[in-house]
């Protein structure tokens, strides 16, 4: 036992979601899943039911999966609080939602009842021929016994267990397609989207006219985050604005609803005015806002990670205290990071030096991304 919790550590899972992890690492022991079911599948269920950053990362493996089985009907069961990252993709047939209490406690949802959410994954079970299992939860372990069962955070475990071993600076979509090619599902890596729809663009235009914002000189900052310890400090980030404010540029908060007190402290510090969105902005209208953005800085998040993939010029704010950055930092090619070991180390020199450069150097181009079905394939995710 004490073999498999060090494989569980190796693995890169967190002590609270330790049972939950052997839980499912035990049922895929002791059924694993047929051949069959991953070689022609015809109806394949996908499980993702935590945050909407790893909503939006988990696209590049749906993706993947699209270009592996084209024939085959494709579902998504997710929960409230990441279900905007899959509502835009064209080749998912449904979204079902399931709210656990293991996440909704951070997220302020109302969870659900548990027995109930456990009778409609056992009738669910016999609909699919291939579940994958990207991040679930105690409910879905109703799932287990199905014969076209993958569970990822299993097989990390047992890849831990045989010492199969990953670089040190892997992202987390590499040590996800790592893992299903290990339970024997390769797919092609492929790099993730959010597709924005064309009503969208055309609401950001017309509330950007309204607030009197210029794309051309528009700096998006991005404070929230549930975990304490990946925030930066709030006088921090108005001393920043300062600095922005003073080039010219246009500073806009974004944040959701849970933001806006904290939002209203940065504005508190900060002696310029502020056009703060927090909580007025679905994800698809903050994607297009983003996407006419100079420059975006924000710390680990949802928001940092759909700047990246709409192609806006990211700065990522990593502090060792509570994230990784070489598991979760950005991807794009206009992506950078600044990582600290605390909040309180990170400058706001360093960082306005930072949004400077990459400024300079990408915020006069633009990447919209495609409003389409354009699947765009890279080589490395």
């Amino acid at each position: 036992m004490i073999h498999v919790l060090e494989s569980v550590q190796r693995a890169g899972w967190e002590a609270k979601n330790t049972a939950l992890v052997l839980c499912s690492w035990a049922a895929w022991r002791v059924r694993r899943p047929r051949p069959e079911a991953i070689a022609h599948p015809r109806q394949v269920l996908v499980v993702k039911l935590d945050h909407l950053g790893d909503g939006l990362l988990a696209t590049a493996v749906l993706q993947s999966l699209r270009y592996r089985y084209p024939d085959a009907a494709i579902d998504v069961l997710c929960a409230r609080w990441n279900r905007p990252a899959f509502e835009t993709l064209p080749f998912l047939r449904y979204l079902m939602q399931l709210n656990p209490r293991h996440y909704a406690t951070w997220s302020g949802a109302v969870p659900d009842r548990g027995w109930r959410a456990w009778k409609s994954l056992r009738a669910l079970r016999g609909r699919y021929d291939l579940i994958l299992v990207l991040r679930g939860s105690w409910t879905t372990l109703a799932l287990a016994v199905h014969p076209g069962y993958l569970d990822v955070s299993a097989l990390r475990v047992e890849m831990a267990r045989r010492r199969a071993r990953l670089p040190a600076d892997a992202h987390e979509l590499d040590r996800v397609f790592a893992a299903l090619e290990y339970g024997g599902l390769k797919l092609e890596r492929v790099a993730p989207i959010y597709p924005i729809p064309p009503d969208a663009r055309e609401e950001a235009e017309e509330l950007l006219q309204r607030l009197g914002l210029s794309p051309c000189r528009l700096i998006a900052l991005h404070a929230g985050t549930p975990n304490l310890k990946k925030r930066w400090l709030a006088a921090r980030w108005a001393h920043l604005a300062e600095l922005l404010a003073a080039d010219g540029y246009a500073v806009l908060l974004l944040g959701s609803r849970a933001d806006e007190k904290l939002n209203a402290e940065i504005r508190s510090y900060c002696r310029v005015p502020l056009a703060d969105l927090s909580g007025k902005t679905p994800l698809p209208l903050t994607a297009a806002l983003l996407e006419r953005c100079r420059c975006f800085v924000g710390v680990d998040s949802g928001p940092m990670h759909l700047a990246a993939l709409v192609g806006a010029p990211t700065l990522g704010l990593f502090f060792r205290s509570g994230s990784d950055e070489r598991r979760w930092r950005p991807l794009g090619q206009r992506t950078e990071v600044l990582c600290s070991p605390h909040p309180r180390q990170l400058s706001v020199e360093t960082t306005y030096r930072a949004v400077c450069r990459m400024v300079a150097r990408w915020g006069h181009t633009s990447t919209k991304n495609s409003s389409g079905n354009a699947l765009p394939r890279t080589e490395n995710a």
